[in-house]
């Protein structure tokens, strides 16, 4: 959760707390710690720099997407109940890089030393954007190596594309005047559960359903399809906006109707995210995500939204990571997989743990460094 800018706190005084909280615990475990612009923060063990000149990195973020009303727990305290633990941020990412840090801990604890350096490196920007990452590189260089603990274990070797976009459709008939308002929380990190959708007649629909993230729209019961299917109902430009987004969309999480349902063996199906609708002065727009196997290509995907719109609609572009893939017969890929769970994992995220769940759904810090490999320990 990215707050507001404010004094020597770039990106909020929350990930801020949150970064001098952990450089406190590190120093306290007797690491070299350091930080750059009060947002990018290091903890360090073995040879100093003078004998070692470059670094193994793991990169991690302390930085959380924002909460709503709907926790059984307090989000921003830490709360255990029957072994588990609850709060923002246990798992992104948080608790793993913590983790990390403990696991360094106990290694120098051992007495046991590395040829190399070893940094762990506490980002506070991933979930708006990684803009924390150009100011740490502008003092340091980039690790020649490296891991981040924010995905499948034992390695992720490849990641799907990420295109989000708009589409919207100018009112020219004066029929969205017949909408008073349409209220809810929408944001492109989750499906939402709860919406209201307001008619200039007074009429108010409430609609209520299961949140789900927006890199699992299948587990998610989405209010939107609920309150696009009443808005067709509507007449003019604007019931037909609605009626052609309840056709092409509606509960679908393939992208089937859009023509864009691309699958392969290895990455699994597209995943469409339906998450936000808008009204803005003489115009209608929704917003949705499409994460994309590793051989499709954006192009594919723009070309077959843009045969399936209205005319008169308009398409924009607001995120757009393009898909990589990593050799993973590499023996850095093979062999974490081979010793750490005792069998190869590979293949690609498609949504279910089988033990073939390595691809993942795109994330942000480690994409401003190739370089890093992604992983995160969930496998029996």
């Amino acid at each position: 959760m990215c707050g507001a800018q404010t004094f020597e706190a770039p990106f909020g005084i929350g990930p801020k707390r949150a970064l001098e909280t952990v450089l406190a615990i590190a120093d306290r475990m007797g690491f070299r710690t350091g930080q750059v612009g009060n947002c990018v923060g290091w903890a360090e063990y073995g040879p100093d720099e003078t004998q070692a000149p470059t670094y193994f990195g793991i990169l991690g973020h302390l930085d959380v997407v924002d909460v709503e009303d709907d926790w059984h727990y307090p989000p921003f305290e830490l709360t255990q109940v029957d072994n588990m633990l609850y709060g923002r941020g246990v798992l992104d990412n948080k608790g793993p890089l913590l983790s990390t840090l403990f696991a360094l801990y106990l290694i120098k604890t051992q007495k046991i030393t590395f040829k190399q350096r070893v940094r762990i490196i506490f980002g506070t920007d991933e979930e708006s954007g990684s803009q924390d990452m150009p100011i740490y590189l502008a003092e340091h260089s980039a690790p020649y190596a490296g891991f981040t603990p924010d995905c499948k274990f034992p390695a992720v070797y490849g990641e799907r594309g990420l295109l989000d976009v708009q589409l919207a459709l100018p009112i020219t008939d004066g029929s969205e005047q017949q909408i008073t308002a349409v209220e809810g929380r929408f944001a492109k990190s989750y499906l939402p559960d709860h919406a209201q959708l307001i008619l200039a007649d007074g009429t108010v629909k409430t609609y209520h359903g299961k949140k789900a993230p927006s890199n699992a729209p299948e587990m998610a019961d989405n209010v939107l399809p609920k309150l696009v299917a009443d808005a067709s109902q509507l007449t003019g430009q604007t019931g037909q906006f609605y009626q052609w987004v309840a056709a092409k969309i509606g509960t679908q999480s393939t992208g089937e109707n859009l023509g864009i349902n691309y699958q392969d063996e290895a990455s699994g199906a597209l995943q469409l995210a339906f998450y936000g609708v808008s009204i803005e002065a003489q115009q209608l727009s929704m917003h949705l995500t499409c994460r994309y196997p590793i051989p499709v290509t954006e192009d594919q995907l723009l070309t077959g939204i843009k045969a399936a719109m209205l005319p008169g609609m308009t398409l924009t572009v607001k995120r757009r990571y393009p898909s990589q893939v990593t050799d993973p017969t590499l023996p850095f890929i093979q062999q974490p997989s081979a010793d750490l769970c005792g069998r190869y994992w590979f293949g690609w995220h498609t949504g279910h743990n089988n033990g073939r769940d390595l691809c993942a759904r795109v994330t942000e810090h480690h994409r401003v460094w190739p370089i890093i490999s992604r992983s995160k320990r969930d496998c029996p």
